[in-house]
């Protein structure tokens, strides 16, 4: 296996589900006080039991602790983060969690909608997935038309008038 052949956690496909996966291991581990990091330890023992079945994982052992490491790393803070804001909202003895908090929470904080729906329905309240999926939606329409937009402009045309008054660069 090579570094650019194992799967890494990403935002889609198989990519998105490792991160899930990892996600859920680094929560449950929170919930049942393991405060330390412990995801390296979970590769480490993975490679023992399974490098010489998979010789590539064991070839990329330290490239992996990394990449897991990292993400268990980015996911404490956005799990810090969107915990406190959705526990305050819980705690207000709200009958449910508005989409737009949902969506607030998924767009500025990484807080993953599906987190937010599983923490709310640990204490009965549901999430109005509906208002998120709108809000979402309001979202792409405008990332789209700001794509269009900035392709009008960032265009080979804007390149070519800069390099034809500034001229080439050389490094």
């Amino acid at each position: 296996i090579t570094p650019t052949k194992f799967l890494r956690p990403a935002n889609e496909g198989r990519g998105y589900v490792l991160r899930r996966i990892i996600r859920r291991a680094v929560r449950r581990a929170r919930q049942l006080g393991v405060d330390d990091s412990f995801t390296p330890r979970l590769v480490d023992t993975a490679v023992a039991v399974l490098g010489a079945a998979y010789p590539g994982m064991a070839e990329q052992h330290r490239l992996i602790t990394d990449v897991v490491a990292r993400e268990e790393e980015g996911f404490l803070h956005t799990l810090a983060i969107g915990s406190t804001i959705l526990e305050e909202q819980l705690a207000s003895g709200a009958g449910s969690v508005s989409g737009d908090l949902a969506f607030r929470l998924h767009d500025t904080y990484g807080f993953p909608v599906e987190l937010t729906v599983e923490i709310a329905g640990e204490v009965g309240v549901a999430v109005d997935l509906e208002a998120f999926e709108t809000a979402m939606d309001r979202q792409r329409t405008q990332a789209r038309a700001a794509a269009r937009a900035g392709r009008a402009v960032a265009g080979e045309q804007a390149y070519r008038s800069v390099l034809d008054s500034e001229g080439r660069t050389l490094f």
